[in-house]
């Protein structure tokens, strides 16, 4: 028996709704002041909600600071890897980035640890966007490298590099602070 639509409940539509309704606008703002094109800004919006699909089961709430900084995240960074392809296809050559990975003999897990999350979430904000965004993902949001490459649109290998680089710029601040 087939259910009719108005019967049908189906949650994770009626979310996905809910957060188009209330984020629209606001990621064609942020789409559009990365790419200062109106059409663009629209495909990257499409794009952002199917990756919004795709982690919906981890969306709690709609109108949560969480959501807001989490759709802000997606939407900015597919918007920058827009930009950066149509830089690319006209042969533009933006400041190429190269991760290399450095040996370190400190545990940096200890520092990023979620119990004194709290305690560093202050200086993770004045990091580099990059870097600020893949903490945030790995250690607030809790999601997995292959989910955050998924996200980002990047290779697993290069979370895990952004990661490490990102913990490295962290410790360097929290040092100058001594703490």
């Amino acid at each position: 028996m087939l259910l009719s639509p108005k019967t049908h409940n189906n949650p994770d539509k009626d979310k996905l709704e809910l957060l188009y309704k209330t984020y629209y606008k606001y990621m064609c703002k942020i789409a559009y002041n990365i790419l200062n094109d109106f059409h663009l800004a629209q495909d990257v919006v499409q794009s952002a909600f199917i990756k919004l699909l795709e982690n919906i089961h981890k969306i709690e709430e709609i109108n949560s600071d969480k959501t807001k900084s989490f759709i802000t995240m997606v939407t900015k960074n597919i918007a920058i890897n827009y930009y950066n392809k149509i830089k690319r296809q006209k042969h533009i050559n933006i400041e190429t980035l190269n991760y290399i990975l450095v040996n370190n003999d400190q545990p940096m897990d200890e520092i990023i640890d979620k119990e004194i999350f709290d305690t560093v979430a202050s200086h993770v904000k004045k990091l580099n966007p990059n870097y600020k965004d893949i903490l945030s993902l790995k250690y607030y949001y809790n999601y997995s490298h292959k989910e955050i490459a998924a996200i980002l649109d990047i290779t697993q290998e290069n979370v895990r590099v952004r990661i490490h680089r990102a913990k490295q710029s962290l410790i360097k601040r929290l040092i100058k602070e001594g703490l």
